[in-house]
C-alpha cells in the first residue's frame, strides 16, 4: 500500500512540476508557490521532490494594498529612524519608494526666483512632482538632524501600473527637553530687548493627509523652515495642509496692578508661495504672529503679517523677502509670569480639480523666517 501511495505522489509531483515549468522561464507567468513532498518506506527516506503550484493572482483583495508602515513616531535628534512596511498586492511590485524629508532639493530653480527681489515671478520649467524619492526598498533608514515634524511617505507601484501611497508623521525631538529656566524680568519704565537666540522653547504643528510629503523644522530657536508641494493629480482633493512653528520665552512681570506693555517684533522673511490652476476657494497663505499667555491662562494671539495667493487669479508665484518690525500692545498684570511666543504659519487648500496645486517654500538656505529680537516696554 505504501509503495502504491509513493508512486501516486511521485507521479503527481512530476506532473505538476512539468506543468508549471514555464513559471521559471517566462516573465508573464503567474506567481508560484513551492512545496516539498517526501514519502518514506519503513521509516527510511525514499524520495523528496519539489512541486511548484501556480496561481493567477497573489490575492483577490482590492486596494489599498499597504497594510501598515512601521517606524518611530518620535525620534531623538541624530538618531537613525528605521522604517518598514507590510504590503499585500494582487500583482508583483516593480517599485517601492520613500520620501522621508520633503524639500525643494534639485527643484530650487522652479520654487525660487533667480532674482531675490520681493514680488511676483515666473517659475522656471515644469511643475515638480509632489512625491520625490529619497530612498527605496522595504526597510530604509533616515537621520533627522533638525527639530521638527516630517511626513514619512511610502509609494508602491505594481506591474499593472497601479500606484498607492501611505505615510505617518515623524517628530524629531531634542535629547534634553526645553525648559523655562531663565525668565526675563520686565519692569515698568525700563525698555528691554530679547534676542531670538536667547529664546528657550520650540513647538511645532502639522495638519495634513499623511500621504502628502511635508516638512516643518527649525535650525535653532530663532530660525524656522517649512516646505510642502501638493498637486491635484497626486492625491484627489480636497486637501488641506497647515504647518506651524513657534519659539517661546518666559517673561516675569514685576510690580503691582495692571500694565500696558508695548511689544515690538523684529524678524526677517525669505520664501516663496505658489498656486496653480484657477479654482475659486483655493489659496495658499504665509502668516507671522505673536501670542502672550499667562501661565495657566488663555492665550492672546496677534497676527503681525500675512500674504495670500488666491486660486481665482490663476497661476501665480510670489517671493517674500523683507524685514518686518511690528509693534503691538497688550495688557499684563504684575507679579505674574507670561509665555511670549513668536510663530509662523503656512496654510494650503486645494479643492481637487484637475491641474490645480500649491507650494510653500521656506526651506534650505534660500527660505527661512528668522526672529531677530523683541523689544518690550511697560508702563502704567
Amino acid at each position: 500500500m505504501q509503495k502504491a501511495l509513493f508512486v501516486v505522489i511521485l507521479s503527481l509531483a512530476l506532473l505538476l512540476s512539468f506543468g508549471c515549468e514555464k513559471c521559471e522561464e517566462c516573465e508573464d507567468c503567474p506567481p508560484c508557490d513551492t512545496f516539498y513532498i517526501c514519502d518514506t518506506l519503513y521509516d527510511t527516506l525514499v524520495v523528496c521532490d519539489t512541486i511548484v503550484v501556480c496561481d493567477s493572482n497573489y490575492t483577490d483583495i482590492d486596494p489599498p494594498f499597504i497594510e501598515e508602515i512601521s517606524g518611530p513616531h518620535e525620534i531623538t535628534l541624530g538618531g537613525e529612524a528605521a522604517f518598514g512596511c507590510s504590503v499585500l498586492t494582487d500583482a508583483p511590485l516593480v517599485r517601492m519608494s520613500w520620501d522621508l524629508f520633503a524639500e525643494t532639493g534639485e527643484n530650487i530653480d522652479y520654487f525660487y526666483p533667480a532674482d531675490p527681489t520681493e514680488g511676483p515671478f515666473t517659475p522656471w520649467g515644469t511643475v515638480p512632482a509632489t512625491f520625490i524619492e529619497t530612498d527605496t526598498g522595504a526597510s530604509p533608514t533616515h537621520t533627522y538632524d533638525k527639530r521638527g515634524k516630517y511626513t514619512a511617505v511610502l509609494e508602491i507601484e505594481d506591474e499593472d501600473g497601479y500606484i498607492e501611497h501611505d505615510g505617518f508623521v515623524v517628530f524629531a525631538v531634542p535629547t534634553v527637553p526645553d525648559t523655562n529656566a531663565d525668565p526675563r524680568i520686565v519692569r515698568a519704565g525700563i525698555p528691554d530687548s530679547i534676542y531670538g537666540e536667547d529664546f528657550e522653547l520650540l513647538r511645532f504643528g502639522l495638519i495634513a493627509d499623511n500621504r502628502i510629503p511635508v516638512s516643518v523644522y527649525a535650525d535653532s530657536y530663532d530660525q524656522f523652515h517649512a516646505f510642502a508641494n501638493i498637486n491635484s493629480d497626486y492625491l484627489p482633493g480636497p486637501n488641506y495642509i497647515q504647518t506651524r512653528v513657534e519659539t517661546g520665552k518666559c517673561l516675569r512681570i514685576e510690580g503691582a496692578g495692571d500694565f500696558r506693555m508695548e511689544i515690538t517684533v523684529d524678524y526677517d522673511i525669505a520664501g516663496a508661495l505658489h498656486i496653480r490652476g484657477g479654482d475659486i476657494g483655493d489659496y495658499v497663505r504665509y502668516s507671522a504672529y505673536m501670542t502672550l499667555r499667562e501661565t495657566g491662562g488663555f492665550p492672546e494671539t496677534h497676527y503681525l503679517y500675512s500674504y495670500t495667493l488666491d486660486g481665482i487669479d490663476g497661476d501665480q508665484a510670489y517671493y517674500i523677502n523683507n524685514e518686518q518690525v511690528i509693534t503691538d500692545t497688550v495688557i499684563v498684570w504684575g507679579m505674574l509670569e507670561y509665555e511670549f511666543w513668536f510663530g509662523v504659519e503656512t496654510v494650503q487648500f486645494i479643492g481637487g480639480s484637475g491641474g490645480t496645486g500649491s507650494s510653500v517654500c521656506f526651506d534650505g538656505t534660500d527660505g527661512f523666517t528668522k526672529l531677530n529680537k523683541i523689544k518690550v516696554y511697560m508702563e502704567k
